[in-house]
């Protein structure tokens, strides 16, 4: 592509550009444009650079990867006049209100009694405290509040002063009455008119803060004239020669005010960034990019005076990645109020020259800038919201982004030799892509043997191409389980190989053990996008279940053991002991097993055992005691839900016949179990039916049986939601509907 070109020099209309564009050409560079107005077009990916843009409105416009490269957008002649015609008029106005303040209280001591000069010091004190304030910290709130608070105590001092000068205890009421009135009205002249002075001045300031140097001299030159002349008329016609030197002495410390603020905005005086940004949006005049997508755009080597970047009624501006390297003018672009990080001059200056170099951006809002190809060596970049940035090509040798929010970063080839990476936050958004990198380390400050986590660890070995992309992929593409206070061998392998079935994971997918103390920290790499939050809590209930099921298996064994053990001295006892069996009718938490003998009799041993059974007949006198008609269903039910756990893993049915086995013993207590007791005993089962998954026919069955239990235990079902949502998502054919809003709200 030539430096000119297809319309360089040429005068286009907005409708020979929209159409042209449709046509599908995208170079515009030379052109002339002005006065164009482009409204809810759409002109991404043209090329606008060295096109003459003055006064050109894209409003609510699609300019994505458009080019204004080497532009200008300050005003035109016309515009610049009327400018100046407008401050001019403003200034005017200011003077005459300056003048008729100053030589009304200056000469406000012959309208009234000899008290009227107190209040006339009292109203200026307010005056004069507020510019020492907005001098000395600036325009904000709390200089509001100190010019407040003088105001009150100015006022109330005067009225007492004046009070006690009234000695005539006689006359004193009417007296006081009249000196207060003199008084108050003294000082609301003097104050109000100090005020609205003051206040000129400060509005004057923004006008021209960063207009042009003529308009800045016409309104000084116009404010002064005005106060003066103002201050003439009022001495010929009643005041005399005071008020001249009122007018004057209020023109001229109101002048000298203005060009102080004045100087105070375009020195980027933190203290009055809230008039400077007003005064940046009152003379941003020029090309308008109101409302406009600029995502990825270009202005390198562009000057910015007065252009606007605000949002529109319709839509925000979108400054994404926007590339403003070596632009002019940028302090006096207004960037509307959403993009109030590059008000920072410091930032400004960062992304105009590309140049960190040993600078502090810790903790700094740098979303979505774009400092592609920037040099910025040991950069501190501690904590910085770098979310949604382009650093492409970025040399980042030896730069600090401990605790740096990179999602959605861009680092396309950028060099990060030496970079400490401790926590910082990237994920699948994040582009790793041709990372120019020998080492880095993951921790900021070294430890007592001088170790900052160096990778790769060992000191003379550097990432190859394509290692650090691989490196911190790995990490980002696998999730860290930490097991506290140790494991159960056998628990975690059947944990752990069921989940890999479960999400379809490889046989290495395990990439890793570390042992932390009494804890174990497991590493498994699983496919992008897996939540891996999910993959946790999986991993957490589904350990949670087969260690509950392994108790139940170590319990059962043990009281098959303790049967064996009475066997034993039963046959020890002699003949009549000889033909002795032990069947094990009921385990439960009461361990009460049965010794029958050959004759039919039995020994009770303080055990109830009996395999994978339960005796339902030992509870049915206590059921149908607290229950009454409804204990028939319930034994039903228990009887159901024994039967339906026969079909399930090994695992799961033991982890059933624990907790049926709870439930049963609370059922047989003489006094009627609490719903709360019961509501664990329910959840442990509907648990259990959420971990089954899919892959078991009755699950559904069993679930559906679960909730009636509930219903005939008197057990709310509200209690048992979380379970019944799981696994409704799992089983959408599942009886159980959730209520609605409107049910939860009215109960």
């Amino acid at each position: 592509m030539s430096d000119r070109g297809k319309y360089h020099g040429q005068r286009l209309k907005t409708k020979d550009v929209l159409r042209d564009y449709a046509a599908g050409e995208r170079d515009f560079r030379g052109s002339i444009l002005r006065g164009c107005h482009f409204e809810d077009a759409d002109l991404s990916g043209a090329d606008f650079t060295g096109a003459d843009i003055r006064d050109v409105q894209f409003i609510d416009t699609d300019l994505l990867e458009t080019k204004f490269c080497s532009i200008k957008t300050s005003l035109q002649l016309s515009q610049s006049i009327f400018e100046i015609i407008k401050i001019a008029a403003v200034a005017l106005v200011a003077g005459v209100i300056q003048g008729t303040s100053g030589s009304i209280i200056s000469g406000f001591h012959i309208l009234g009694s000899p008290t009227n000069p107190l209040g006339i010091v009292a109203g200026l004190i307010p005056v004069i405290v507020a510019y020492f304030i907005i001098w000395d910290q600036g325009f904000n709130i709390r200089a509001l509040k100190y010019i407040i608070y003088s105001a009150i105590l100015s006022l109330a001092l005067v009225v007492a002063v004046s009070i006690i000068k009234t000695t005539d205890f006689a006359e004193a009421q009417s007296f006081a009455v009249s000196v207060v009135v003199s008084v108050i009205g003294a000082f609301a002249v003097s104050a109000t008119g100090g005020a609205f002075a003051l206040a000129l001045a400060i509005i004057i300031a923004i006008l021209c803060a960063f207009s042009t140097h003529i308009a800045l001299a016409i309104a000084l030159v116009t404010s002064l004239s005005a106060a003066i002349s103002v201050g003439v008329l009022i001495a010929n016609g009643y005041a005399g020669s005071i008020a001249i030197y009122g007018a004057c002495i209020c023109a001229f410390i109101n002048f000298i005010f203005t060009v102080i603020i004045i100087c105070f905005l375009r020195q980027d005086d933190h203290r009055f960034w809230p008039l400077r940004l007003r005064s940046i949006a009152f003379s941003a005049t020029g090309t308008k990019f109101i409302g406009a997508d600029l995502t990825r755009a270009s202005f390198a080597n562009s000057d910015l005076n007065r252009a606007n970047f605000s949002s529109s009624s319709q839509r925000p501006i979108l400054l994404k990645n926007v590339r403003w390297r070596n632009v002019e003018n940028f302090e006096r672009t207004f960037l509307g109020f959403e993009y109030s990080n590059l008000d920072d001059p410091w930032l400004r200056d960062l992304l105009v020259s590309l140049d960190g170099v040993n600078r502090d951006f810790s903790y700094d809002d740098l979303r979505g800038v774009n400092l592609a190809g920037a040099t910025l060596h040991r950069i501190n970049l501690i904590g910085a919201d770098l979310n949604g940035a382009t650093l492409a090509g970025a040399e980042l040798h030896g730069a600090n982004l401990t605790n740096a929010q990179c999602v959605g970063t861009d680092f396309t080839g950028a060099h990060l030799t030496g970079a400490c990476l401790e926590a910082w936050n990237i994920d699948e958004t994040t582009i790793l892509k041709d990372i120019d990198c020998q080492y880095v380390f993951l921790k900021a400050e070294p430890d007592a043997q001088g170790n900052r986590e160096r990778r790769p660890h060992n000191p003379d070995k550097i990432f190859q191409p394509g290692d650090f992309e691989k490196f911190f992929k790995e990490m980002l593409d696998t999730v860290q389980i930490l097991i506290r206070q140790g494991i159960h061998p056998q628990v975690f392998r059947d944990t752990l190989a069921q989940l890999m079935a479960d999400y379809h994971l490889p046989d290495d997918a395990v990439q890793g053990y570390e042992r932390k103390g009494e804890d174990m920290l497991v590493t498994v790499a699983v496919p992008p996008g897996t939540n891996k939050g999910k993959f946790e809590q999986d991993f957490d209930e589904l350990q949670a279940l087969k260690l509950e099921a392994a108790r139940a298996r170590g319990l059962l064994e043990g009281e098959r053991k303790r049967a064996d053990d009475l066997k034993a001295i039963m046959l020890s006892l002699g003949p009549a002991a000889s033909n002795v069996t032990v069947t094990t009718t009921a385990m439960t938490h009461s361990n009460n097993p049965n010794i029958s003998a050959a004759d039919g009799s039995f020994v009770n041993t303080g055990n109830n055992l009996q395999g994978n059974v339960i005796n339902l007949g030992e509870i049915s006198g206590q059921v149908s005691l607290h229950y009454g008609q409804d204990a028939d269903k319930i034994l039903q039910t228990l009887e159901s839900l024994q039967s339906y756990a026969q079909t399930f893993p090994e695992t799961e049915k033991e982890a059933v016949q624990v907790h049926l086995e709870d439930l049963t013993h609370d059922l047989q207590q003489f006094k009627k179990p609490s719903p709360a007791r019961l509501k664990t005993r329910l959840m442990g089962l509907l648990r259990i039916a959420v971990a089954l998954g899919t892959g078991i026919a009755t699950a559904t069955d069993f679930a559906n049986n679960v909730l009636e239990l509930a219903d005939k235990l008197a057990v709310p079902i509200e209690v048992l939601e979380p379970q019944l949502r799981e696994f409704k998502a799992i089983h959408p054919n599942f009886d159980w509907q959730p209520p609605d809003n409107s049910e939860l709200e009215h109960k």
